[in-house]
């Protein structure tokens, strides 16, 4: 009776024992250590990784550095350009382009302080009252390089510089004027919002 129960209970053995290891993983050392091993080249990679993002994000903030530094200068390049139409619309008396760079609602103060505003205004005095634009005077424009200054600040950017204009005939100093302007951006464009003009002798 004994013997007959021995065989069916050996079998039974076996299958729970191999039920039980079935239920989990059983690692050799070799095993741990492959694994240990991987997970250690995965950490490196990771940090390598990690690094190279800190890397690119330090390029990034470099590019992104030059790039605003870049836009500034074009910014001042541009304001300063509105000094450059100034003078080249006295000398050549081209009232449309003197009016190209005045806002709609542009306020003129002429030097002796009678305020123009809007550009109607505007234009009725460069076109009758201001000296340099009257047909029978022919003047150059003299313009120190290191008077002129320029800054911006966002969309407004602030604008001075000197104008002296030259009797081409008799290379006579004719007028001395400082000019003190602020300007705001119109899309892509810098344009006057006040300007005033003040005499000035010369130092």
């Amino acid at each position: 009776m004994t013997r007959r129960w021995l065989i069916p209970g050996a079998l039974l053995l076996c299958v729970f024992s191999v039920g039980c290891f079935s239920v989990g993983t059983m690692y050799g050392k070799e095993q741990v250590v492959a694994t240990t091993t991987q997970l250690n080249n995965s950490r490196a990679q990771l940090s390598s990784v990690k690094g190279q993002l800190n890397t690119a994000d330090g390029q990034l903030n470099t590019v992104n550095a030059q790039l605003n530094a870049a836009d500034a200068i074009v910014d001042v390049a541009g304001v300063k350009q509105i000094e450059v139409s100034y003078h080249w619309a006295l000398v050549t008396k081209d009232v449309e382009l003197m009016m190209s760079i005045f806002s709609d609602d542009g306020v003129f103060t002429a030097p002796d302080g009678t305020v123009y505003n809007g550009k109607a205004a505007i234009r009725a005095f460069f076109t009758t009252k201001a000296p340099a634009m009257q047909p029978q005077n022919q003047w150059a424009a003299l313009v120190p390089n290191y008077r002129v200054q320029a800054s911006v600040n966002g969309d407004t950017a602030a604008l001075t510089f000197e104008c002296h204009m030259v009797n081409i005939a008799t290379n006579q100093m004719m007028v001395h004027h400082r000019i003190d302007m602020t300007l705001s951006r119109k899309g892509s464009q810098w344009v006057v919002k006040t300007m005033k003009a003040t005499a000035i002798q010369l130092t």
